[in-house]
C-alpha cells in the first residue's frame, strides 16, 4: 500500500469503493503512524475521494510542515465529503490544533497567514495564555482590525482575559484615536480596564466558551 498512490481509479462506483478501502487502511496507519507516512496522508489530504478524520489531522499536527498548513486548513472535506462516510465530522478545533502544533513559537507568522476565518478563530480560542499574551503590538492591532467580526472579537476578548490591565490601557488609548476602530474591540478593552479582574475572568470565560 505504502508504494502506491491513494488516487482511486476507474469509475465513480470504482473510485469510491476503492476510497473506502483506502480510508480503512490510513486508519490503521495512524494508530501508528510515522513522519514517513506523511505523504500518504497528504495524497488524501489533496483527493477529492476521502473524508478526512480527527487522526489524520493528528498525523498532521506531529508531523506536519508549515507547507501543509493552507491545506489542512481548506480541509473542508472534514465536515463530511465521502459518500460512503457522510457522517464522519472533524471539529474545527482539531483542523485549528494541528495547525497551531505544527507552527510551533511562530505564532504571530501563523496567525497572519491567509486562512478561513472559521479555522484562525478557533486558533485564537485554543492559544495559550502565555502564547497570546507574547504577541507583540502591532499583531494585536492587526487583530483587531480584522474584517471579519468573529476573529476580531474573538482577539478582543482573549486581550481582555490575558492582557495585563496596564497593557490594555495603552492598546485602549492608542486604538481608540485611529481613524477606523471597531466597537466590539472597544467595549473588550473598556472592560478590561474598568472591572474587577474577578468578573472580567467571569465575562470572557463566558463567551469564549460559547460555539
Amino acid at each position: 500500500f505504502k508504494g502506491r498512490t491513494l488516487a482511486p481509479r476507474g469509475g465513480n462506483s470504482q473510485g469510491h469503493v476503492t476510497s473506502h478501502m483506502v480510508r480503512s487502511a490510513l486508519n490503521v496507519i495512524g494508530e501508528k503512524a510515522e513522519k514517513a507516512d506523511l505523504p500518504l496522508f497528504r495524497q488524501a489530504l489533496a483527493s477529492p475521494y476521502f473524508t478526512m478524520s480527527e487522526r489524520d489531522f493528528e498525523v498532521f499536527g506531529k508531523y506536519g510542515e508549515w507547507s501543509d498548513i493552507p491545506n489542512i486548513a481548506r480541509a473542508s472535506r472534514s465536515s463530511g465529503g465521502s459518500l460512503l462516510i457522510p457522517d464522519v465530522v472533524v471539529p474545527v478545533e482539531v483542523v485549528a490544533r494541528a495547525i497551531l502544533k505544527i507552527a510551533g513559537r511562530r505564532t504571530r507568522e501563523v496567525l497572519e497567514l491567509e486562512l478561513p476565518d472559521v479555522v484562525r478563530r478557533a486558533m485564537l480560542k485554543l492559544l495559550s495564555k502565555a502564547a497570546f499574551s507574547g504577541l507583540p503590538d502591532t499583531a494585536l492591532f492587526r487583530l483587531f482590525n480584522e474584517t471579519s467580526d468573529d476573529v476580531r472579537r474573538t482577539a478582543a476578548i482573549r486581550a481582555a482575559r490575558d492582557l495585563s490591565r496596564r497593557r490594555c490601557v495603552q492598546i485602549l488609548d492608542i486604538y481608540n484615536t485611529q481613524a477606523t476602530y471597531y466597537y466590539n474591540v472597544m467595549h473588550w478593552l473598556d472592560l478590561a480596564v474598568s472591572m474587577p479582574r474577578a468578573l472580567v475572568d467571569t465575562v470572557t470565560f463566558s463567551h469564549l466558551s460559547e460555539d
